[in-house]
């Protein structure tokens, strides 16, 4: 039996559908803004500066440090290469304690 839900629900089944997409998303993120913000600044680095080394707009970095949006991989590899940490530590992983 199929259901029908933007009738079940009405016409606002879609926004809602939107709301819980997003919400769920943003609470399943790993957050690692703080991370990349506390990194930055112990360089004594600007949000431009960084973002200019790593070849991009102040803007797209901004978004990462305050967790609007998800650096991708090859961003990630850039970050840290140019602090000269592991992915983990980005991650805030404790590998050492998992052996």
């Amino acid at each position: 039996m199929s259901i029908d839900l933007l009738k079940f629900f009405g016409e606002n089944f879609r926004q809602k559908k939107r709301e819980l997409t997003h919400a769920l998303r943003k609470t399943v993120m790993i957050k690692i803004g703080k991370t990349l913000k506390t990194l930055r600044k112990s360089c004594g680095l600007t949000q431009a500066q960084l973002a200019k080394e790593l070849g991009l707009s102040r803007v797209n970095y901004t978004r990462y440090e305050t967790d609007a949006s998800r650096p991708d991989y090859e961003i990630l590899v850039a970050i840290a290469d140019f602090y000269g940490i592991t992915l983990d530590e980005i991650f805030d992983r404790d590998v050492i304690s998992k052996l």
